[in-house]
């Protein structure tokens, strides 16, 4: 179970901050969001979230939004040489083009008669932002290309290293960012989808694959759109197998960094477009984890190891209450990025290392993104000034820490630690926009909020001095904007372990329909009910015991729904829960005003739990039409809503 669980918070992590870079605003950095990722991947490695492209569009995004016409999907990857030669021979081709990966952010430009159409983000891979009037500002996406030509062509956008420079001393200086972009590929990201198109001129369209005219080869295809397209292309080449390896030898002893703008590998392509069908053909259909190209694959640059010393370990305490430790070592530039300090995951990886002060250890930028010790490499010295033992108690209310598996958790829950990461998970439970984690954090260091029911009792003027009194007025708006939810959301957003909605819907549907019911009952009540059993029971009773009290005061504050009825009776809605796509005869704020004041539960999300998807065409294609069709949600027009709440 304390696998599972993990498996869930990590799946939760990571689909948050890919929302948080894909908007701008990063909340960790590339290198702690790849560890979250790079421990999924061990606990899980099937499972989908790792296979994701891009992030959702954001529900308040001022981007129109479109269908890509090339899907954009990601890269299988490969790190060694003995990979790429097992992986051609696997293609039984004989001629690849190798093209260098650009790191920027995905775009597709489409060009009708010659002329720019519309340039499209990368999305979650379906769709995504038009941003056709801030590509028409980049350089290398011209307005009119050299041909007439009607198409789609994918590319990178990204920041020369010079203009990337440009660009920081620019933003900052002219008020448009408070601090300079980190590295080139987030200010890219932001930049790009910036409204105002601030800063636009400074970025760079460079493409890499085409549809709209056929070709042989992929290096036909490169030689089209630099020669007679005029756009700017990366490095490409057509390759056999030890050719292939010579050049990646070049870009790994020196040419990478010559380059005037960044890569993280070369990107191999089988150079035949019929042979590529064939495989694609061949081996799509016995892939179970992912539609990612089979005919292309990247090749990541070899890791770069760096001997540093160890100085201390800083016991980290996470919004959750789990304690981890993170490496502090000596400076060591490695790949161009200056490294202090290496994410350590687990207490047990510091006693498996035998880390101590002063000792040298070897360190890497693993996928050339995350800082990773691989070794002690004074592990057999004797003299030393002791080992780092784990904490004992929280470094944020000194109580005793739990040992749970691999993991060293505070379970006290008046630490502000578990305060913050509980109203960060009803907040974006209940979908209420503006109210971040600033605006949480000021309000539990203040000691003005203790747990999620005293949300609702801070006024506007309070979170204004925490915040702004523009970010105050949004934040409590939307706040209070909707206080009607059904039982099985205000239980499962309540932030006990292992319980999230689904389960407490499960509880609701088998009888618990009550707050009393919910608080009242034992766990042989629900230990022989599907997806709990005897361990989970115990955890969830006990966390409904000690979440009590908030439970009593949140049933006073808001309107508790204590029943899912199986239909839609009188024209109520009956807690059924809708989710909409498309554009329809009223905007997203009216429909879910509909929805809630008949009794439904509004969604913005396809999930299993959906029971309704309304839908503008039934013939889009839209990701979140094909996602419902997939987990056998009911999809209905307007017509057919509009006729369930006039029945």
């Amino acid at each position: 179970m304390n696998k599972a669980r993990r498996i869930t918070e990590l799946v939760s992590l990571i689909t948050v901050h890919r929302s948080d870079y894909y908007n701008d605003y990063p909340t960790i950095s590339d290198a702690e969001f790849d560890a979250l990722v790079d421990e999924l991947r061990v606990l899980d490695p099937n499972h989908p979230e790792l296979f994701s492209v891009g992030a959702p569009i954001p529900d308040n995004t001022p981007w129109e939004v479109g269908s890509h016409q090339i899907p954009m999907t990601s890269l299988d990857k490969v790190n060694t040489k003995e990979e790429i030669i097992e992986w051609a021979t696997s293609r039984g081709a004989t001629w690849f083009s190798v093209q260098e990966k650009c790191d920027g952010i995905s775009l597709s430009a489409e060009w009708v008669d010659s002329c720019l159409d519309r340039a499209i983000l990368r999305g979650a891979g379906k769709e995504g932002e038009i941003i056709t009037r801030n590509a028409q500002k980049m350089q290398g996406i011209p307005r009119v290309v050299n041909d007439k030509f009607s198409g789609a062509i994918r590319g990178e956008v990204m920041f020369l290293d010079n203009d990337f420079d440009t660009y920081n001393t620019r933003s900052v200086s002219l008020g448009w960012r408070k601090e300079p972009y980190k590295n080139p590929r987030n200010g890219a990201s932001g930049c790009a989808r910036r409204f105002a198109g601030n800063g636009c001129d400074l970025l760079t369209g460079i493409f890499y694959d085409i549809v709209g005219v056929e070709f042989k080869t992929h290096t036909d295809k490169m030689v089209y759109m630099r020669d007679t397209l005029g756009l700017k292309v990366p490095f490409f080449k057509r390759v056999n197998i030890e050719e292939l390896i010579e050049i990646y030898n070049e870009y790994e002893n020196g040419k990478r960094e010559s380059l005037p703008y960044e890569i993280d590998g070369l990107v191999i392509k089988v150079d035949s477009v019929s042979e590529c069908q064939e495989i694609e053909d061949r081996l799509q259909k016995s892939s179970r984890k992912t539609k990612n190209p089979k005919s292309q694959v990247a090749w990541k640059f070899a890791n770069e190891g760096r001997v540093t010393k160890m100085v201390d370990i800083e016991w980290q305490l996470g919004l959750g209450g789990r304690i981890t430790p993170v490496g502090i070592v000596e400076p060591v530039n490695i790949g161009g990025v200056t490294i202090r300090r290496v994410s350590l995951a687990v207490p047990e990886r510091v006693n498996d290392l035998k880390l101590f002060k002063g000792c040298r250890v070897l360190v890497t930028r693993r996928n050339d993104v995350i800082p990773y010790i691989e070794e002690n490499l004074d592990v057999a010295n004797q003299v030393h000034d002791g080992y780092f033992p784990p904490p004992t108690h929280c470094t944020s209310c000194k109580s005793s820490l739990v040992v749970d598996g691999k993991y060293l958790e505070c379970r006290d829950t008046k630490c502000k630690a578990l305060i913050k990461g509980t109203l960060r998970r009803w907040i974006q439970k209940t979908d209420v926009k503006f109210f971040g984690m600033k605006i949480i954090e000021g309000l539990v260091d203040a000691n003005i909020v203790h747990d999620i029911a005293d949300l609702y009792l801070v006024n506007e003027q309070v979170i204004a001095s925490v915040s702004s009194p523009g970010v105050a007025k949004r934040a409590w708006a939307n706040l209070h904007s909707n206080k009607n939810f059904p039982l099985h959301i205000v239980i499962g957003s309540l932030g006990i372990n292992g319980f999230g909605r689904s389960l407490s819907r499960s509880l609701v549907e088998a009888g618990f329909d009550t707050v009393d019911k919910m608080i009242a009952m034992t766990h042989s009540n629900i230990a022989n009910i599907d997806q709990f059993g005897e361990e989970r029971a115990i955890q969830i009773v006990a966390g409904l015991n000690a979440n009590e009290p908030v439970i009593r005061r949140l049933a006073v504050i808001l309107t508790i729904q204590e029943a899912i009825t199986d239909k839609v009776i009188s024209g109520i809605l009956g807690l059924q829960t809708f989710c909409i796509t498309g554009k329809l005869s009223k905007s997203k704020k009216e429909y879910e005003a509909l929805i809630n004041s008949n009794g439904g539960v509004w969604s913005k999300r396809v999930s299993k739990e959906l029971d309704y998807l309304i839908v503008a065409d039934p013939s889009s294609g839209s990701s979140k039409l094909q996602k419902a069709a997939k987990l056998g949600v009911k999809i209905i027009d307007e017509d057919d809503f509009l006729e369930m709440i006039a029945s």
